[in-house]
C-alpha cells in the first residue's frame, strides 16, 4: 500500500455498524452519502432504544395496578377459606395503592410514544434500504456526486417527514421535540 493510500485510509473513517453484505456497496458510496446512512441507522438505533424505554414506562403502572388487584382478591379469598378474620384494612390497603396506579396511570400517560418510536425506527431502516438500493441501481452515466445528490434530495424529504410525525404526535414544546441528530440529513442549516 502506498503512503497516499495509506493516508486516504486514515483521513476517511468507515462506517461502523453496517452489515457485511452492504460494505462493498456502501464502500462505493461518495463520503456524504455514506454519512447519511450512518446517521440515519444512529437515529433509527436511538429511536429503537426509547421505544424499548417507553414499553418499560407503559407497564410500570399498569403491572402493578393488576398485581394489586390480584392480590387483593386472593387475600380475601384465603383469609375466608383460612378463617383468618377481617383483613379489610390489608384489602383496603391494596385497593388504596391499585387507586394510587390507575390514577398516575391516567394522569401521566407513561409511554403513549412506543408504537410511534417503533414506526419511526421502521421507517428510518426503509429509508436506510432505499439509498442503499437507489445507490446500487443509480444510472451508470452520471458521475457519482451527481447521483448521490439526487439520493440526497429524495431521502431529505422522508427524513423531515419521519422528524414531522415523531414531533407532532408527541405534542411537545420546541425544546422538548424529539429532534434528529444534528440540523437536517446532511448537516447543513435550512435556507
Amino acid at each position: 500500500m502506498s503512503a497516499s493510500a495509506a493516508s486516504l485510509a486514515v483521513s476517511r473513517p468507515a462506517v461502523a455498524s453496517l452489515p457485511a453484505e452492504l460494505t462493498t456497496t456502501v464502500e462505493a458510496m461518495p463520503y456524504e452519502l455514506q454519512r447519511v446512512v450512518q446517521k440515519v441507522e444512529n437515529w433509527r438505533l436511538e429511536n429503537k432504544r426509547k421505544a424499548m424505554w417507553d414499553g418499560l414506562k407503559l407497564w410500570s403502572l399498569k403491572a402493578p395496578a393488576i398485581i394489586v388487584a390480584g392480590g387483593s382478591s386472593v387475600v380475601s379469598f384465603v383469609a375466608a377459606k383460612l378463617g383468618l378474620g377481617d383483613v379489610s384494612s390489608l384489602t383496603g390497603f391494596l385497593t388504596g395503592l391499585l387507586g394510587i396506579c390507575v390514577v398516575l396511570d391516567g394522569m401521566l400517560h407513561p409511554g403513549q410514544h412506543r408504537n410511534l418510536r417503533l414506526r419511526a425506527s421502521s421507517d428510518l431502516q426503509t429509508l436506510q434500504d432505499r439509498i442503499e438500493f437507489r445507490w446500487a441501481q443509480r444510472n451508470p452515466n452520471i458521475s457519482p456526486n451527481e447521483a448521490a445528490k439526487q439520493i440526497l434530495a429524495d431521502v431529505e424529504k422522508k427524513w423531515e417527514g419521519i422528524a414531522a410525525c415523531l414531533n407532532g404526535a408527541q405534542g411537545v414544546g420546541p425544546q422538548d421535540q424529539d429532534t434528529p441528530p444534528s440540523s437536517g440529513l446532511t448537516g447543513q442549516q435550512p435556507k
